[in-house]
């Protein structure tokens, strides 16, 4: 399997007025094509810190960040723009789903910042992805008419738009009960397994992890097991 992300030595220091916080010490990581990878630890062990910077929402203060043979660890921010929309699908906690679209428009908003489809073809894309995620007869319905569930796989769908080569997730089912979160889940492992793209999971739940092909666990900014 290709490399996807591949982090060497990656810190991110916050610095303050104070006392300068570690976010991420020294991490190395390689996230191949078609893995499901969970990442987890307590709260403040990093492990959202670590993600965004695999997702380039921030920078690391030293190290090497490679995402699908670009190194992006000094690129331009136009350079880094540019890999995060075509390359990096996000979900997050809360779905961040706007809620004056429907569903069909809101999975639309990625492919209309990129540019490279016509209207129609965008309408099409995002009806299929939405269709996938078992959405049917929902791609009018917008946010408010939703249940959590839904809402979810609609920000899974939006995270796919650009058919992106990896998907990376903050705690995707924090908000959701025992049914939804193990349905996201299996989305998860189907996209890896049968599309190829990878999922990169942050987590707290433990039983969670146990569910992703390999999981590290962070405390302190640093990994400090994998299984």
């Amino acid at each position: 399997m290709n490399n996807v992300i591949t982090l060497t030595g990656v810190t991110r220091v916050l610095q303050s007025e104070e006392i300068p916080v570690t976010l991420v010490s020294d991490a190395s990581l390689t996230v191949k094509a078609g893995e499901f990878l969970g990442i987890r630890g307590t709260s403040g062990s990093g492990k959202s810190s670590l993600l965004y910077l695999m997702g380039l929402l921030d920078q690391p203060t030293s190290g090497r960040i490679n995402i699908a043979g670009i190194d992006v660890s000094t690129a331009t921010e136009k350079v880094r723009q540019e890999t995060r929309l075509e390359k990096i699908g996000f979900v997050f906690q809360f779905h961040f789903l706007l809620q004056e679209f429907s569903a069909l428009d809101n999975v639309m908003l990625p492919m209309r910042r990129l540019g490279k489809l016509s209207d129609a073809d965008m309408r099409t894309r995002a009806e299929k992805l939405l269709v996938s995620l078992g959405l049917e007869g929902k791609t009018r319905k917008k946010p408010g008419q939703m249940s959590g569930g839904e809402r979810q796989r609609v920000a899974i769908a939006r995270a796919l738009a650009n058919a992106p080569m990896v998907i990376l997730a903050d705690e995707p089912t924090g908000n959701l009960d025992s049914k939804n979160t193990a349905a996201v889940i299996d989305i998860f492992r189907k996209l890896a397994h049968e599309t190829g793209v990878a999922v990169v999971a942050v987590t707290h739940d433990t039983e969670f992890a146990t569910k992703t092909d390999r999981n590290i666990v962070m405390k302190d900014g640093k990994i400090v097991e994998e299984q």
